[in-house]
């Protein structure tokens, strides 16, 4: 959801931009979220992935490596830890950058 808010509100202004010092900013955020978005997308890939190896594991407890799920755990939990803070860096800048916009080009909100 954060990461459909903050491209909405991205193109929401972009419309706006005569300068080329925020244009650059707006595009280098715009490819960030769209990046964010792709990572998103593989990181619920690999949950997905990992709660049918739970459901394995729950099921046939004896036959599976249980040690080696634990620790595609951890690497999971850990990537969806960086992911999360990544998004919220780049929330920060978009609307540190969608401000100056507004104050450069004198946008006025609806």
């Amino acid at each position: 959801d954060d990461l459909r808010f903050l491209n909405g509100l991205l193109k929401k202004y972009f419309i706006w931009i005569k300068k080329e010092e925020n244009l650059k900013a707006m595009t280098v955020l715009v490819n960030r979220i769209h990046n964010d978005t792709k990572k998103c997308n593989r990181l619920l890939n690999r949950i997905q992935v990992h709660l049918s190896r739970l459901t394995d594991q729950m099921e046939e407890p004896f036959k599976n490596n249980s040690e080696e799920l634990r620790i595609k755990h951890k690497s999971l939990r850990d990537a969806i830890a960086f992911f999360i803070k990544s998004i919220k860096a780049d929330r920060k800048q978009v609307l540190k950058v969608t401000m100056q916009v507004m104050d450069t080009e004198h946008v006025l909100l609806p």
